[in-house]
């Protein structure tokens, strides 16, 4: 008998530049922060669709995979990213809490702060209880990259996962800085991309 596989969930926090203030987007294109850049960056390379027609995924180096990286990294919030196909991927915003990838959102500028922390748990297990997909995929691995405060949130919210972006659970910035989640994420994005090519 055959199992059905259960697609993980990849919870991304928020960046420091959302939009601000300004228009709508995306979820996975309002947020230009260094992990943001490397998810879109690594989506380019395995082939998302962006509504482009004729010889995708382009060749690496072309002219047109430099355009749409370029484009990509310059203006993240013109991009229209497909969902990813094997990981439910969400925000976790200051402000929004747990967002689905391709919802959309109005740009903003709120930042947490340790005070917000348990407000925005409680608001994590409101989502919960509302929203059947939150809660599913809430259920199955949850893989986290972001800093300690938002890790916190989760804890908080009794939300069990996997901080991907932490080595030997140590977080000391020289170890588990920026470089080292976008590295994880990187690496966690291109496994679950050679799964299921």
């Amino acid at each position: 008998m055959a199992t059905t596989r259960v697609e993980p969930t990849l919870i991304i926090q928020c960046g420091n530049a959302k939009g601000g203030g300004q228009g709508e987007a995306q979820a996975n294109a309002l947020y230009s922060g260094s992990l943001w850049q490397t998810f879109r960056q690594i989506r380019v390379q395995e082939g998302a669709s962006f509504g482009i027609t004729g010889g995708w995924p382009p060749e690496r180096g072309s002219t047109k995979a430099t355009a749409i990286e370029d484009a990509v990294r310059r203006y993240p919030h013109r991009v229209l990213l497909q969902p990813h196909p094997s990981v439910n991927v969400y925000v976790l915003s200051a402000k929004y809490g747990l967002v689905y990838e391709t919802d959309t959102l109005r740009g903003y500028d709120h930042r947490l702060v340790k005070a917000d922390v348990d407000a925005l748990a409680a608001y994590i297990q409101h989502q919960q209880e509302r929203d059947a997909n939150i809660a599913a995929h809430l259920q199955g691995s949850v893989f986290f990259v972001g800093s300690e405060l938002y890790a916190a949130v989760l804890r908080s919210a009794g939300v069990g996962h996997v901080n991907i972006g932490r080595t030997d659970g140590v977080m000391d910035r020289r170890v588990n800085g920026i470089g080292a989640q976008r590295s994880a994420l990187k690496r966690f994005l291109m496994e679950y991309t050679r799964e299921t090519t």
